[in-house]
């Protein structure tokens, strides 16, 4: 009996080693994507440089600041990646897209006719400008533009330098049903000068300047050049409808971006909460999978869950496009500039256009 006390006890005083597994750690998903965010990273950086930019847009160009500024431009973390290059058989282009770009785009060298604007006439070799915002938009017969018998389109550049001077670039393109993109010359007034005289004005076709330097930079062909500008910015304008859309809106001026199906509740767990009846917070809007209740019967995947709330201090709603409302891309009309001859019972103003379709984004 001695002995076998003395040898439970010894089991006791003998170290025991503990078996631990260690924690596989998962791998970590790539911040790259093509518009559809999955994590957080800059965005709300980009969110309020936007916000800060659209005043400058409306010094620029103040026409397409009434459409971009309510319907909202696209906005994303400088995790984006963009498609310089035709990604979808469209059978009409969309009318127009806008996107802000993160400051990752870094800084770009001005023309001299451009530096002038933006420092009103001062001189200064250091000034360089931030690009913010880079659109397109769908024109019909625009005056003074080389013609075309394909969809035409305007693209244009907004620039900000250190002082938050503001200053556009825009050139004119066309495109085939094929998708092939085409540089359209300008008419524009181009000074001669004649020695001891004032010299003479005469209207000449070419392209535009900025279309001519930027090419000869990046040593490729006005056309090259053209044509991966406008593709980036069909890319980045879509980027919002990559995934669900979160429409964010501060006083009068909108901004869209997308986030990742299953990440609505990782992106506004900050929000401020929404209770119901009972005192319980309302869950945010996300995707219910396909399951089987107990009862047997089946549940298609569906989408369920709140949909407009306050986020960092944001007027916020989510949505998918196709499901609670159109997609923004599928208006292909162009705008046209009136002469007088034309009767305006025939056309829709910008304004009327704007209304509708910002009324449709609020479904």
């Amino acid at each position: 009996m001695k002995k076998l006390l003395e040898w439970l006890r010894s089991l006791f005083r003998k170290p025991v080693e503990k078996v631990i597994k260690k924690r596989k750690k998962s791998k970590r998903r790539s911040a790259d994507h093509y518009g559809a965010h999955y994590y957080l990273g800059d965005l709300l950086d980009g969110l309020d440089s936007a916000f800060d930019c659209l005043p400058l847009f409306k010094k620029t160009d103040p026409e397409h600041y009434k459409m971009f500024s309510r319907i909202g431009c696209s906005v994303m973390s400088k995790d984006a990646i963009f498609s310089a290059e035709r990604t979808a058989n469209f059978k009409k282009l969309p009318s127009f897209g806008c996107f802000h770009l993160p400051n990752r785009f870094g800084s770009f060298a001005m023309d001299d006719e451009t530096k002038q604007m933006m420092v009103n006439d001062r001189s200064d070799d250091d000034i360089v400008a931030q690009l913010c915002f880079m659109f397109f938009s769908k024109q019909k017969r625009p005056f003074n533009v080389q013609g075309s018998n394909q969809q035409i389109f305007q693209i244009g550049l907004i620039f900000m330098d250190k002082n938050k001077n503001a200053a556009m670039d825009y050139a004119y393109l066309s495109v085939s049903d094929k998708g092939i993109v085409t540089p359209l010359k300008i008419c524009k007034p181009k000074h001669y000068k004649i020695k001891n005289s004032h010299g003479y004005v005469r209207m000449q076709w070419d392209w535009p300047k900025y279309l001519l330097d930027m090419s000869s930079y990046h040593k490729i062909t006005p056309e090259e050049f053209i044509t991966e500008l406008f593709w980036l910015a069909v890319s980045g304008a879509m980027m919002q409808e990559n995934g669900i859309t979160v429409r964010v809106s501060k006083k009068k001026h909108s901004v869209s971006f997308s986030i990742d199906m299953l990440r609505t509740p990782y992106f506004f767990a900050d929000r401020k909460k929404v209770v119901n009846e009972n005192g319980n917070t309302k869950k945010i809007f996300h995707i219910v999978r396909g399951h089987k209740r107990k009862n047997g019967t089946f549940i298609k995947t569906h989408f369920r869950g709140l949909r407009e709330f306050i986020w960092n201090d944001y007027q916020v709603k989510v949505g998918l496009a196709g499901l609670h409302r159109n997609s923004l891309f599928e208006f292909t009309g162009a705008m046209h500039e009136m002469t007088d001859d034309e009767t305006p019972d025939k056309f829709i103003s910008i304004e009327d256009t704007v209304n509708v379709m910002e009324k449709e984004l609020s479904r």
